[in-house]
């Protein structure tokens, strides 16, 4: 997504794929067995995993949500992939300041990339950044052949005028 941090899997697969897990796990002991007499017994184990599965599913919304902190984390990051991109790298640089802007720009965010880590922990879960950062170099990459591009064109436009002069 543009501008967004997208997990993988996304956060309401996470939350169902937690729930289903431990519905199944609530059920397991009157679904899987069978033949004891006082199976009331089966009721009572349900009935204690139910406790303890609601108790278990409030603590992983609790740590699910946890997760937002990273796009606020990284959101300087995430201008590169918003479609206004809100930062010098343009293809209508014209003038030498706007090139030397936006290849410093460039520069700079190459420079810190090696300050994105390989994963994030928050409480017990780990979450890789390894996709975000490939990503990012590929849209640097891209930035600096786009803007080598543009000063190309715009080179050979001012020699083509300094012909015509």
């Amino acid at each position: 997504d543009s501008g967004k941090i997208c997990f993988d899997p996304d956060l309401a697969t996470l939350k169902t794929n937690f729930s289903t897990r431990t519905k199944a796990f609530i059920d397991f002991p009157k679904s899987k067995f069978k033949g004891i007499t006082d199976s009331n017994i089966f009721g009572k184990i349900k009935r204690t995993n139910a406790d303890l599965a609601n108790k278990s599913l409030r603590e992983a919304e609790e740590l699910i949500s946890m997760l937002d902190i990273l796009p606020r984390k990284y959101s300087n990051w995430l201008v590169l992939f918003s479609r206004d991109r809100g930062f010098p790298v343009s293809n209508d640089a014209n003038t030498f300041m706007d090139f030397c802007e936006s290849y410093n720009f460039i520069d700079k965010m190459q420079e810190n990339l090696p300050s994105i880590p390989d994963c994030e922990f928050l409480e017990n879960i780990k979450v890789s950044l390894t996709e975000l950062r490939r990503q990012i170099r590929g849209e640097i990459d891209s930035f600096r052949d786009r803007l080598n591009k543009s000063l190309i064109k715009n080179f050979s436009a001012q020699v083509d005028e300094i012909k015509n002069y």
